[in-house]
């Protein structure tokens, strides 16, 4: 479990590291990931972006413009959509369920 530490009591060091990662993010790629109806979330450009398996593999995307992944969990080809959610009758969620202001 990671520990937040108050910028205060950073070392000269730390700063310094927090300071080279934010420089390097100059460098990444703006994704937008779009909710089908009813259907995958579309990510694009897949160029840039890095997708691993839960064995730790890397998904080769070259030459995607963009990948669908499965929302609906029927796919054989998961975590890519192949269509199933169509034939399965798949009901997805279009919105963001709002927190609740008063927690009970």
């Amino acid at each position: 479990m990671q520990r937040w530490i108050k910028p205060t009591q950073r070392s000269s060091q730390q700063r310094r590291d927090i300071l080279n990662h934010l420089a390097v993010t100059e460098d990444l790629v703006a994704v937008k990931i779009t909710i089908k109806p009813n259907g995958p979330y579309r990510v694009e450009p897949a160029d840039g972006i890095e997708l691993y398996g839960v064995d730790g593999s890397k998904f080769d995307l070259t030459g995607k413009p963009g990948i669908s992944l499965c929302r609906c969990g029927g796919s054989v080809n998961k975590p890519f959509c192949d269509g199933t959610h169509s034939k399965i009758g798949f009901q997805g969620a279009e919105s963001a369920v709002k927190k609740a202001d008063n927690p009970a």
